[in-house]
This record gives structure tokens, sequence and C-alpha cells, in this order.
């Protein structure tokens, strides 16, 4: 898989206020530009864009491209089921996300944003069991879960369920060593049971894409320390630094605009096509990381329009 994915959770909107109508024409052209890129994965969900993204999936994607060219990934919204909802109404939801891309099978499917409650709800209603029937059928190809708890949960799940094979993560500097995230901690809880790391949130919404001096002085001392990989792109767009900082790490950022793409592509194009990533071999300096504050994220928020996620769970 490239290192790059495609994201249906933010897409183009005549109207913001209006979440199901998307800019299908827009998006056609997102993902045909992405596709003649060399990338190949799709993140959707049973809930992006009022239930509709789904849907814009197969319009745009599944019914314009021959399936061979494409990864999809799809979710299980644990969040979505009821008490009183059984494992029929389970099976039943997966289905419908079938019709609704389009597809026999999906290459990645994932229980969706699993924390400690949510395991419970899978527990209940035996959705790993399920899952991996539906893999055993070939509805599925490889299967995971995105993750928003703690480190020691998320031991417990692997620990459990060793047939889970990747796991996706909110990973980027700010978050790595908050200790209400644990990005590092469960980063190297993943690692520690061999399974493979998907990143979610690498700009966290939007809010690093634009750097203030402070956060931007402390990445480019990091790069000098070979803790991170700077690269100095000139885009279509303008000039851009990127920062490249694990080379094992796939990232699915979610495609606003026809620019947004042009600019990620091309600067994934050019950082993991073009050039060779050193492996970190030493871990971060904590010090660094801690100087990268919140008050920088939110002077970066200050700088650039802070994309919405009201309603959305990734």
């Amino acid at each position: 898989m490239q290192k790059l994915g495609f994201g249906m959770m933010r897409l183009p909107m005549p109207d913001p206020k209006e979440q199901n109508r998307v800019d299908e024409a827009q998006v056609c052209a997102m993902v045909d530009r992405f596709l003649e890129r060399g990338y190949t994965y799709f993140d959707t969900a049973y809930m992006y864009h009022g239930g509709e993204s789904e849907n814009v999936v197969r319009r745009t994607l599944v019914e314009r491209h021959p399936r061979e060219r494409f990864l999809l990934a799809d979710k299980m919204p644990l969040f979505h089921f009821r008490p009183e909802d059984t494992e029929e109404e389970q099976a039943a939801l997966f289905q419908e996300q079938l019709d609704k891309c389009g597809v026999t099978y999906f290459d990645y499917y994932l229980l969706h944003s699993v924390t400690a409650a949510g395991y419970e709800i899978a527990r209940r209603l035996r959705t790993f069991e399920f899952l991996a029937e539906q893999k055993a059928q070939g509805r599925i190809r490889r299967l995971g879960f995105s993750f928003h708890d703690k480190a020691d949960v998320l031991d417990r799940i692997l620990t459990e369920h060793p047939e889970v094979e990747f796991v996706q993560l909110q990973l980027n500097y700010l978050d790595w060593e908050d200790e209400r995230v644990q990005s590092r901690k469960c980063y190297e809880t993943v690692r520690r049971h061999g399974k493979q790391v998907v990143v979610m949130e690498p700009v966290k919404g939007g809010r690093l894409a634009r750097l203030p001096q402070e956060a931007a002085e402390l990445l480019a001392a990091m790069a000098e320390l070979h803790l991170v990989k700077k690269l100095d792109l000139e885009l279509e767009t303008g000039s851009i630094s990127a920062y490249v900082v694990h080379e094992n790490w796939a990232f699915v950022p979610f495609m606003q605009f026809a620019r947004c793409l042009q600019e990620k592509s091309d600067a994934f194009y050019l950082a993991w096509d073009d050039h060779d990533t050193p492996e970190m071999t030493r871990s971060p300096d904590s010090s660094l990381y801690g100087r990268l504050t919140q008050k920088n994220v939110e002077d970066a928020g200050d700088r650039q329009h802070t994309l919405s996620t009201k309603g959305e769970t990734r």
C-alpha cells in the first residue's frame, strides 16, 4: 500500500450546512488525480457526510474505475448501535455498506472509533467474531480498528484479538506526548504486538497545516538532529516545507478541496517515492516535543481556517 490515503470525510460541498450534499464533479476530478499519482487507498465510513459518503464513493470511484485499481476501507460504527440492537442488525448494516459502496468486498475494514466503552459494545455484539466470518468468506481482505483511548485499553484489545492486522491511530507531533491522546504509547503498543499502523489526524484537522514561527523553528531543529526529515517542496500553489516523521506510517488525511489533494499528493509523491527516508534510530527529544505546545496550535489555527468536525468521528 502507498503511504498516502484519500479520506472521504471532509469533501467539497456546495453548502457547508448541508453535509449530505457533496460536489461530486470536483470529487471525481480529485479521485482521478489521486489515482493518476499512483495512490490507491480510499477511506470512508457509515456516518461520514450524514451517511452519504459511501454513496459518493460508489458514484465517484467504484462506478468509474476498475475494482483492481483501488483499495477501499470502510468501518463498523459501534457507536451507532442501541442497547436493544442485535447481531442481526449488525449483519444488515454491513451488507448495507457493501451495497452503498457498490462492491462485493472491502480491502480494509475497521471497527470504528474503538474506546473502552465501544469495545464492550463489540463484545456484546460479537463484532470481532462476525467480521472474522466475513473475512473467511472473502468479503473483507484485512481487518483492523481505529482507536481513541489509552494505551492500556489498546493493549488489552490486541492481546485478546491477535487476529487484528492493523490499527488506525491519531498521530501527529503535538499529540505524541499528550497524556489524553497517548499517541506515542499507543504507537509503541501497536508495534509491540507486531501490527501495522495507519495514521489519522496527521495535521490535526488542519490546525497544523500552517505552523507558527516557534513550532517551525523547533521542527527545523529536530531535522538537524535527524529526528525528522525536512523536504523543501515547490508545488504549483507555492513553496512549502514538509517534515517526514517516520517511514513506517501510512497517512489518511481528509481531502476537502482539489488544491488540498494536489498539495498533499504532490508532497507525498516527492517525500516517499523520490527520496530515501532514513529510519528513525532514536526516540524524539521529549523536551522538543514538549515545547510544541497547544498555544502553538491555537496560533496556527488563527492563521488559517479550521475544518469543522462536529458530529463526525474518524
